[in-house]
């Protein structure tokens, strides 16, 4: 049922939504079939019009239903591609200890692409990242500041997380390197 590739997300969405719909009904009509064979006697002061209208109020509430959900998989949606998720600093003394490097990412979505949150797992590292949204096919950055001054010396590595309005809605980027005396 799955089809390859990112261009066809939405429509094994849409696929997986008709299908459940249709079990939705068909299970439906087994149910008020079983209910009408079980409480046969409860079923007799009902006329046939009526049975007809709970029918078609649980069809149309399931297209109702089926229309909603597909609305909300057409929407566009932003998503985030990094060129890179880690940047190794290899080998610098401490008297240089502050390290920068930037991440670049684009918009590979439909939508604009807004950057929420960039935050870092440790005081050392500073991120600083675009701020207005990025339109669709743009590029945008993150630049992160490693300061190791006053530090252990030898081998770190520290993450990024970035949180965006798109997919993923969550991406860790990573920085490494060894510092030396």
């Amino acid at each position: 049922m799955y089809i390859n590739g990112d261009k066809h997300k939405k429509n094994n969405f849409l696929l997986i939504i008709c299908n459940i719909s249709l079990n939705i009904v068909v299970f439906t009509q087994e149910i008020l079939f079983l209910q009408h064979i079980i409480y046969k006697h409860s079923w007799e002061h009902k006329r046939p019009t009526q049975i007809r209208r709970s029918m078609k109020k649980i069809i149309m509430m399931t297209l109702l239903l089926v229309c909603a959900l597909g609305q909300v998989a057409a929407q566009k949606q932003a998503e985030i591609k990094f060129d890179k998720t880690v940047h190794d600093f290899g080998t610098f003394t401490t008297k240089n200890p502050v390290q920068e490097c930037t991440f670049t990412f684009t918009n590979v979505g439909d939508a604009p692409l807004v950057i929420n949150q960039a935050v870092a797992s440790c005081g050392c590292t500073v991120p600083q990242y675009t701020k207005t949204p990025v339109a669709s096919g743009q590029k945008g950055t993150i630049k992160v500041t490693y300061n190791g001054e006053g530090k252990m010396t030898g081998h770190f590595k520290k993450s990024i997380t970035v949180r965006t309005n798109g997919a993923p809605e969550m991406t860790r980027l990573y920085i490494e390197g060894d510092m030396e005396e």
